[in-house]
């Protein structure tokens, strides 16, 4: 588990004076003229993530920003730039940096890009899902994955690998670093568990119970004992419900981790997923036995009514939207080719039902729901590689598409904007988008932050010139988003610092999923403390900016700290 953080003893006025004031060592903005009219209207840019698809769901390359329309309350915005999101190579040399930030959630592994690109980092998670996967042919599996990651890996890809095997485990976080992107792969395929029956057994072991309920024939129509197969169905619901109600945590943990970064968001998912709902598995098995009663159907359904877990699944689909996380699956489990053993063909034959593929259908319905509502696709084919190049070729046709607001609408509601384009067959699919300029969200969606620069030392070793950069995050608590829990108050939060040049090339950054609490006491007093985050920088002669935004996406909380530095030449 992250582990808690103690917030520094600084004064609560203090703390107020330097999320206001401007940070040290920054070189200040001139300020414009004065205007002499009267009234004048704030311009809000929006940047929104977008991906456009033929008809056949290829990507399309060659949009450009006149073929495209954005509609947001009715009203039709003016677009400011349409960008590929495709690395773009670079030959320019990028200066040699370092970065460290002093927070929970997040391991720096010793790894440099030594290429330069001046394209925009891209983050995956490969959610590599073992509680689910078909256990045949997994080291082809593991083989396919490797070799995707070997042969198309950019320096502006940024890889962090999660498993899960009942438990979700962060097997490596954000890297580009290829050894440890491979080794976290290897490791996640090594997991593994046996406490479930795959889904062909657990459906002929649910065939079979509701054959036992039989208790005869009436008229060439079997009859039933009512209480036998609300048993049935009851034991059966309650064994599932906990499987799918993790396979939806452990994606939404993915998600959660993502929907913090600054940039493009993926999941490339290696599941068949798990269905949400028990009750198309047992009116499924119930058909195969009894046959395709309207009667049977109606009664079952009163009998399985409830929610499950598909609100939460509904929840996940509806944070990854407004996150901007596009989640695409690789499915390599086949649909089950059942022996007609006695067992089944008894089972199956006289209605014609088919309840393992049914249940193999549900699953893969479910998740391809999710697919296709935050961007991604549902991609079905046994290997691995081919699934994952697949997806990958899809962000292909990934834009960055700036417009402009002119007045302000909350973080949240930015995802009602609508975007379409005039070029026939083109498919625009698209999550929310967020303020382009650091502050631009207020009131109660802003998390009030500031970078504060500390006294800069000449960097120590013969041949090194630049400056070693002590550095402060410092974000206000109370604008996070707070939960009381008990005897305290906490928040899971992300952190995402950045460091760049001043033209905007990306060097360097840190992620960190946080995991903060409070006593309630402390929370309820009058001056709460700030947190406050340390770190440092390593720079040779240049200007250059360093961000931290800060998120806590259930909240639709967020805000940006930022400040220029310069290092000066020999």
């Amino acid at each position: 588990m992250l582990q808690k953080l103690r917030s520094s003893r600084v004064p609560h006025l203090l703390i107020a004076a330097l999320l206001i004031a401007p940070s040290i060592g920054a070189q200040s903005d001139e300020q414009p003229a004065t205007s002499d009219v009267a009234e004048e209207l704030e311009v809000r840019l929006v940047q929104l993530p977008i991906t456009a698809r033929d008809r056949q769901g290829n990507p399309v390359t060659d949009l450009t920003a006149q073929e495209l329309k954005v509609k947001l309350r009715g009203t039709e915005k003016k677009i400011a730039f349409l960008e590929p999101l495709a690395p773009v190579a670079d030959n320019r040399p990028l200066p040699k940096t370092r970065l460290r930030v002093d927070a929970p959630g997040s391991w720096q592994p010793e790894a440099e890009s030594q290429e330069a690109t001046a394209g925009k980092s891209r983050y995956f998670v490969v959610f590599a899902d073992m509680e689910n996967d078909w256990k045949l042919g997994r080291p082809d599996a593991l083989a396919q994955a490797l070799k995707f990651v070997e042969e198309t890996l950019q320096p502006t890809d940024r890889f962090a690998v999660i498993s899960y095997d009942g438990e979700l485990r962060l097997e490596a976080p954000f890297t580009n670093h290829g050894p440890t992107i491979l080794a976290a792969i290897e490791k996640a395929y090594s997991r593994s568990t046996g406490r479930y029956l795959d889904l062909t057994r657990r459906i002929l072991n649910l065939v079979e119970q509701m054959t036992l309920c039989q208790t005869g024939e009436s008229s060439f129509v079997a009859e039933f004992d009512e209480i036998c197969i609300k048993d049935t169905a009851v034991a059966y619901s309650d064994m599932v419900r906990p499987r799918a109600d993790g396979f939806v945590k452990a994606l939404d943990g993915a998600v959660q981790y993502l929907s913090g970064v600054e940039g493009r968001k993926t999941i490339l998912a290696l599941s068949h997923g798990f269905a949400v709902e028990p009750e198309s598995d047992i009116i499924g098995a119930a058909r195969a036995v009894y046959g395709n009663s309207t009667d049977m159907v109606q009664w079952l359904m009163g009998v399985l009514l409830g929610d499950g877990v598909r609100p939460d699944l509904d929840r996940l689909i509806n944070e990854a939207i407004s996150s901007g996380v596009a989640i695409h699956f690789i499915d390599r489990n086949p649909v089950p080719n059942v022996a007609q053993s006695a067992r089944s063909a008894a089972a199956f034959q006289p209605t014609g039902e088919r309840p393992v593929a049914g249940a193999h259908a549900a699953a893969q319905a479910d998740i391809e729901e999710v697919a296709s509502s935050t961007g991604g696709v549902l991609v079905k084919t046994l290997d691995v590689y081919e699934g994952l190049s697949r997806a990958m070729d899809l962000e292909r046709g990934a834009y960055m598409l700036g417009y402009y607001l002119d007045q302000y609408v909350s973080p949240a509601k930015l995802g009602k904007a609508k975007v379409s384009s005039t070029r026939g067959k083109v498919k625009i699919a698209h999550r929310r988008g967020a303020y382009a300029e650091p502050g631009s969200s207020v009131g109660d969606d802003r998390v009030n932050s500031a970078i504060i620069i500390g006294d800069a030392t000449p960097l120590e070793g013969e041949g090194r010139e630049g400056l070693f950069v002590p550095f402060h995050i410092l974000a206000e608590p109370r604008d996070i988003g707070y939960e009381p829990i008990k005897d305290q108050v906490a928040s899971t939060f992300s952190m995402h610092v950045r460091l760049s040049t001043a033209d905007g090339r990306e060097l360097r950054d840190s992620y960190h999923l946080i995991q903060h609490s409070y006593p309630l006491e402390l929370w309820e007093s009058t001056e709460i403390e700030p947190i406050i985050f340390g770190g440092w920088v390593e720079l040779p002669p240049g200007d250059y900016r360093l961000r931290a935004y800060i998120r806590n996406p259930k909240k639709n909380r967020e805000g940006v700290a930022e400040t220029a530095i310069r290092v000066p030449g020999a």
